[in-house]
């Protein structure tokens, strides 16, 4: 596991999520406490796990589903670094194990780390494998 290239993997993460993040508080009627402002970032997770993954994967191969795993589990290290040091305390008006243990962070961290597995796995060698031209 390349830890550089997982560290730069997570910046590529938050940028995406941040983006996001800012544009459906901006522009859509929900606030952060709106279930549906989670139920579309869960779906905008999608492609920004999509886009990370591919990122990391090109250079590290072959990609199987464990290190997809392990890959999420260091992305979201770096992402809970990351908010706590730039926007946590700023939005936050209890503690941080309140704003950790809700549940709806809980079940997003769980969808990433299934995601980024099942990436890893996506993109194995063997299951995208080059059609020879005749």
């Amino acid at each position: 596991m390349n830890y550089t290239r997982a560290l730069f993997t997570s910046i590529i993460f938050y940028v995406l999520i941040a983006i996001g993040a800012i544009l459906l508080l901006e522009f859509s009627p929900f606030s952060y406490t709106s279930g549906m402002f989670h139920v579309f970032m869960g779906l905008l997770f999608i492609p920004f796990t999509l886009v990370a993954a591919k990122w990391y994967f090109r250079k590290d191969s072959p990609p199987t589903a464990m290190k997809g795993l392990f890959l999420g589990i260091i992305v979201l290290v770096f992402v809970t670094i990351f908010d706590i040091l730039l926007r946590v305390p700023q939005d936050m008006a209890g503690s941080l194990t309140a704003f950790y243990l809700d549940w709806r962070v809980i079940v997003e961290y769980l969808f990433i780390l299934f995601l980024f597995a099942y990436f890893g796995f996506e993109f194995d060698d063997v299951y995208t494998q080059d059609v020879k031209k005749v």
